[in-house]
């Protein structure tokens, strides 16, 4: 903890370790802000390491920190800092070049500055009321301070304090009551020249994409060039229609969680707006997915923007050229063939249908324990109808030509919700490789199941496939009116670190072991889950880990160290 804590005091110790790098052609009479950055305050870090400390059973942390720096500093602490309120850093543009400054909270600039000293050197008059620190060690860069308002604002170039705010915080905004730290750009005021040059960069870094790789076939080199440059184009758009971005972390002490999030939000009416637009909020019909005993679950839902369907169907078309470019070179009857052909075209039809619907809803999860292992997903078809025509007559045929295998093949071995469900059980083969680990986990046969709904298909596989896929499905029928973000996926650690305890390889056991004994010490707080979600003309995700992840975090280093 103290290497991730000592940085983070080193910056609160200021002058000399935070540097604003500036362009020394900018000009100070049209000086914008395009970017800033907002930071806790000193008390609201050392809070936030207090908590961290009781989590991992260190509740003397904050205390140890604190005296260590007041060691540092011959018991002065950082004397004339304002505890209480936000530091920050504003990036700023002239239209063409950037530069920049940062600031902190001072009641007395002159006893901080005597603090310091030892550290990043003496203070010495640089007129017209600035102050210059020649910092120490190899690079000896010297940052220009300037006091006004009860604010020191220090920059590595004199010119970029010209046009300093009597209030700073304004320019943060909310920033400081939504996070701890976080990083707002105000893209659209960045200079042409700086986001040319971003996009040039994903354009030249998608040329050498486009070089043809060995052994790739015409046909295969056409569809992955026309591939990349409509997802290059997506990016390219990206870039150039956003108007905001904001990063922020918070951890909320209430709750013991720790979040971080992004968003993004699109000048109005771009084409980066419309592809946000259609992750709003809304009822799913595979919420069902979300098992409260999964290691891994999750569900989406919402409208494909056209850029998206455009890049699938490219994607689809490929993939169809070459399978039927694979049946031709088969040395297989011509009946054979032909119903191969007409396989394809049928799934084709299938997805294609689908993805030119642009409506999006499906789910999947992944359960798991040291005795069982379960994985399925479901999500929206177009036809399904056509996919139960096909799967019937392939089990005809495969009954026909093999009746062993044929008869590992039950057609309409239940039913629910009105949705028809058929199994699949193949045996594990003696000669397997860890035949006896995967019979501990699936059972003596695999067990797959199939789904096919009136506009909806579900597969699952593994130990009880049907039974928990049925689970599933009616629970999906019972929250389908229930709304909420578009994207949710979470991930529970603990179930994972005893799956890799009991079945893992040797020598990742005891890790595992111990990992997941921190996390039964906070039973049910052992997820990290992330959703998206729009706002106006854009996107936010939000990641939000845990209490028991935030306990295992400040416990990693003890677990390593016991290794």
């Amino acid at each position: 903890m103290k290497k991730i804590m000592l940085p983070l005091l080193a910056v609160a110790v200021l002058l000399g370790t935070f540097s604003i790098w500036a362009s020394p052609a900018a000009r100070t009479e049209k000086l914008t802000p395009v970017a800033v950055v907002s930071m806790p305050g000193y008390n609201e870090v050392f809070a936030d390491i207090e908590l961290v400390g009781k989590l991992s059973d260190n509740p003397e942390l904050a205390k140890g920190l604190e005296a260590l720096l007041k060691l540092f500093t011959k018991n002065q602490g950082l004397a004339g800092l304002d505890k209480a309120r936000p530091w920050g850093a504003v990036i700023q543009s002239d239209g063409k070049d950037l530069c920049g400054y940062g600031f902190l909270p001072v009641t007395d600039l002159e006893k901080l500055l005597a603090v310091m000293e030892p550290f990043v050197g003496k203070a010495e008059d640089a007129g017209d009321g600035m102050l210059k620190v020649k910092g120490k060690g190899p690079k000896k860069k010297t940052l220009y301070i300037v006091e006004k308002n009860g604010w020191a604002f220090f920059s590595e170039k004199p010119e970029s304090l010209a046009g300093i705010t009597a209030d700073p915080l304004k320019l943060l905004g909310d920033l400081p009551e939504q996070y701890d730290l976080a990083l707002r750009i105000d893209a659209d005021k960045v200079p042409e020249a700086q986001r040319r040059k971003i996009i040039n960069q994903i354009r030249k870094d998608t040329k050498k994409d486009l070089k043809r790789r060995d052994g790739e076939s015409d046909r295969e080199y056409a569809g992955r060039k026309k591939i990349t440059r409509q997802i290059a184009r997506v990016i390219v758009t990206v870039v150039e229609d956003l108007e905001d971005l904001t990063i922020g972390w918070s951890l909320d002490h209430e709750a013991e969680q720790a979040s971080l999030e992004v968003v993004a939000t699109a000048k109005k009416g771009t084409e980066f707006a419309q592809m946000t637009a259609g992750l709003h909020k809304t009822a799913s019909r595979f919420g069902g997915f979300r098992l409260s005993n999964a290691a891994l679950s999750g569900n989406w839902t919402g409208t494909m923007p056209k850029q998206k369907v455009e890049i699938l169907n490219t994607i689809l078309e490929a993939v169809r050229q070459e399978a039927l470019a694979d049946i031709e070179e088969e040395d297989k009857p011509k009946e054979e063939k032909e119903f191969s052909r007409k396989l394809v075209g049928d799934l084709y039809a299938v997805l294609k249908k689908t993805v030119d619907s642009a409506r999006v809803d499906g789910g999947m999860a992944v359960v798991l324990d040291p005795e069982s292992v379960t994985v399925m997903a479901g999500g929206y078809v177009a036809d399904p109808a056509t996919l139960e025509k096909l799967s019937r007559q392939i089990t005809e045929i495969v009954r026909a030509e093999n009746p062993v295998v044929g008869s590992w093949v039950k057609l309409d071995a239940d039913k629910c919700q009105g949705v028809r469900l058929h199994t699949v059980s193949i045996p594990i083969p003696d000669d397997a490789d860890d035949r006896e680990k995967a019979v501990k986990l699936i059972g003596e046969k695999l067990e797959v199941a199939i789904g096919l709904g009136k506009e909806s298909m579900f597969v699952a596989a593994g130990r009880n496939a049907l039974g928990t896929l049925k689970q599933v499905i009616e629970q999906s029928v019972s929250e389908s009116s229930q709304t909420g973000p578009p994207v949710q996926l979470s991930l529970a650690l603990r179930p994972v670190a005893q799956f890799v305890a009991e079945v893992g390889e040797p020598k990742d056991r005891p890790k595992a072991k111990a990992i997941a004994e921190v996390l039964s010490e906070v039973s049910g707080s052992d997820r990290i889950n992330l959703t998206a979600e729009a706002v106006p003309n854009g996107v936010k995700y939000r990641l939000q880990v845990e209490q028991g992840v935030l306990r295992l975090l400040g416990k990693i280093q003890q677990i390593n160290s016991a290794e």
